[in-house]
């Protein structure tokens, strides 16, 4: 019974070292634009015909800067307009965490996912 009692204790402060805290850095916002993009162009309709509702549409691309690192990035479960980087001025100072997934994004209280479509180092001279 005491050994059941060990191992139980072993494995749960082993699984507690496993779980990661974001670790946030300080970074830029550089800039916003929108992208063409088509949408909807791989679906086919219940009885496989290949009518789609394929459309032209815009996406927001966002840029930060953290470190020497740029990240070009689109939102991610978000609606549109309602991410942290939405209205944000050139310049302004946010928090990013790369979870290896996503680019999270803290302005303030507000927080954000971010899909990467870039990434980038800066040589440190510029």
């Amino acid at each position: 019974m005491k050994t059941l009692l060990v191992t139980l204790i072993l494995c749960s402060t082993a699984s507690a070292k496993d779980r990661s805290v974001p670790a946030y850095q300080n970074a830029i916002f550089q800039e916003t634009h929108a992208e063409s993009v088509r949408m909807n162009c791989d679906g086919s309709s219940v009885y496989g015909s290949s009518t789609t509702t394929c459309h032209d549409a815009e996406t927001l691309v966002y840029t930060v800067k953290a470190g020497e690192t740029v990240y070009t990035l689109i939102p991610y479960g978000t609606w549109p307009h309602h991410e942290s980087l939405w209205k944000q001025p050139a310049g302004a100072a946010v928090a990013v965490w790369n979870d290896g997934k996503h680019v999270h994004v803290r302005t303030g209280a507000k927080e954000s996912q971010y899909d990467i479509i870039g990434e980038s180092a800066q040589d440190a001279t510029r």
